[in-house]
């Protein structure tokens, strides 16, 4: 009971964070838009200045309204991969959970068995995705702490490199962790015995 219970938390865990990543996805696009479009807006604001040689107040004034729209959208960049690195580290309890349950139940056929390897792969990929949802909280906190527009926008472009690459290895991960589902789904249909523990 332990046993199936642990697999269908694993399982359900895996099937939220498929459409949590899909909209996460959708919105750090929208996201790096704004970025861009902001960063555009700024190169041209400074052009304009330097025809127009503004005043010292409003130029510094201009700048700081650009780092706060920066560290605002670093802000919503890093709060989203602080929420995958929680499902991250849901999904990975899960499957441990999953496999050391008291009420162990595992397939007779060695194949079937040996699919439970693709954990490893899978909590492979899961942590360099965290990895890399660490380093932007880090990131983050550096440009909450510099007060020099170009150090920020050099952050950003990091920042969103490494939320690309912290998406793509959770999805890598939930696709190896998907493949087990379905073998273990395969296996419990047409697998007609199953070694137990729980007398043990």
């Amino acid at each position: 009971m332990t046993k199936r219970l642990a697999i269908g938390v694993f399982v359900t865990f895996t099937l939220l964070l498929f459409v949590d990543v899909a909209k996460l996805q959708s919105n750090s696009e929208t996201n790096s838009n704004q970025v861009n479009t902001d960063a555009n807006q700024s190169n041209t604001s400074a052009n304009s200045n330097a025809v127009n040689i503004p005043e010292k107040k409003d130029a510094k004034t201009s700048e700081d309204n650009q780092i706060k729209n920066h560290r605002d959208a670093l802000k919503i960049v890093s709060e989203g991969s602080q929420g995958l690195n929680n499902w991250c580290l849901l999904i990975i309890t899960a499957s441990i959970a999953a496999i050391v349950s008291t009420s162990y139940l595992r397939p007779t056929n060695k194949i079937f068995r040996a699919l439970y390897l693709l954990f490893i792969p899978g909590w492979i990929l899961i942590s360099l995705s965290i990895f890399y949802g660490v380093g932007i909280s880090r990131r983050y906190m550096a440009a909450m702490l510099t007060p020099k527009l170009d150090v920020i926008r050099e952050i950003i472009g990091k920042v969103s490199l490494e939320f690309d690459w912290q998406l793509s290895f959770l999805q890598w991960g939930l696709a190896i962790f998907a493949i087990w589902v379905l073998a273990f789904l395969l296996f419990w249909v047409f697998d007609e015995k199953l070694i137990s523990n729980k007398t043990k």
